[in-house]
């Protein structure tokens, strides 16, 4: 048989280009499952055109199936509103602060990294730990975001006082003589130490004093450069010439079992009457030994604070006599770990 598609189609039918096959739309009651011209409608009476787009619509209305709703059915159904799809959260935001939540783990993991690595820093020579920040600089990175850590629950942050010290006296220290003066006349304006003056930071950490002194050659030295301010060194060897500075600031630096080498490397850079300005926490240093410790290194006590925090100790020194001439012989009588003691921390 033919193919009847193929066929031209007579004078009074209307057809489109590319129409599908009838048959395939089919059911069993030989209805139609979707709308198709009817190809066999009458010719339109022959009038006007507009009169002919009508008669068209017609014949197509005819082939629509008509939506009836049930008698159940309301009348004037409302569309359902689609709630909006939910963003995939990470499974720790899923809880009420999610955000503060994973900080403060964070926070501890870094507190627990920086009271590990300051005990273990305790408990070595400056150089063993010099050479293991220098493979694993990571690890001081860590080790310092602990600190902060740890500094942003402090009342006082030592620096910051010494800092205050230096842009107020003269000499960087109040001594008996500026505390007179202020007595007397409390409105004296203070200028601070001259700006010609060179300051060495040991142990600096970020350096910040560097970064807060910009009126002053400062030399910031640590085992790690967190950034371009920092110099690294071993801080019992810095690269500095002999009574080279005016001021060297040593503030929660005793780290490591040889920590008298910190003491005889200040010494050295340092000119003959400049200052030494030390600061800890407080419950480490035992006081007498230490001040004795330092007089066998050449300084002597100026000024002791333990009036503006609880929890630190602040104490000047003046570089005045040579050191002890038996020096390492009287080292060998202390115990340097009872006269400042190292980080112990209890295990959790």
């Amino acid at each position: 048989m033919p193919d009847e598609r193929k066929k031209a189609p007579s004078q009074g039918s209307s057809s489109f280009k590319g129409a599908p096959d009838a048959k395939r739309f089919k059911t069993k009651g030989n209805e139609s499952r979707r709308f198709t011209l009817n190809v066999n409608t009458p010719e339109p009476p022959k009038q006007d055109a507009e009169h002919f787009v009508a008669h068209q619509r017609m014949q197509m209305l005819k082939g629509l199936r008509v939506y009836k709703p049930s008698k159940n059915s309301k009348k004037n159904p409302k569309p359902k509103e689609t709630a909006p799809k939910k963003e995939k959260k990470d499974p720790l935001q899923v809880a009420t602060g999610a955000n503060d939540l994973k900080q403060k783990y964070m926070g501890k993991l870094e507190e627990g990294t920086f009271r590990m690595m300051n005990q273990l820093m305790c408990e070595s020579e400056s150089k063993d730990s010099h050479q293991f920040f220098q493979k694993n600089k990571e690890a001081f990175e860590q080790y310092h975001n602990g600190y902060r850590q740890q500094a942003h629950k402090w009342p006082l942050y030592p620096l910051h006082k010494i800092i205050e010290d230096l842009r107020k006296y003269p000499s960087g220290v109040l001594t008996s003589k500026v505390r007179r003066q202020l007595e007397e006349n409390p409105d004296t304006e203070m200028k601070g130490i001259p700006k010609t003056w060179k300051i060495a930071d040991l142990g600096c950490g970020d350096a910040e004093l560097a970064e807060r002194m910009t009126t002053h050659k400062v030399f910031s030295f640590d085992l790690v450069a967190l950034n371009p301010r920092v110099t690294v060194a071993d801080i019992a060897h810095v690269p500095l010439k002999d009574k080279s500075v005016d001021v060297v600031v040593l503030c929660l630096a005793l780290l490591g079992t040889n920590y008298s080498d910190y003491l005889r490397e200040a010494f050295r850079i340092l000119r003959k009457g400049g200052t030494l300005k030390f600061a800890d926490i407080a419950n480490r240093v035992n006081a007498q030994p230490f001040l004795q410790l330092m007089r066998y290194h050449g300084f002597i006590k100026v000024n002791v604070d333990l009036e503006s925090s609880d929890l630190f100790v602040f104490i000047d020194f003046k570089r005045t006599h040579s050191p002890h001439q038996d020096l390492d012989r009287m080292l060998s009588t202390m115990r340097l770990d009872e006269i400042v003691q190292p980080f112990q921390y209890k295990k959790r």
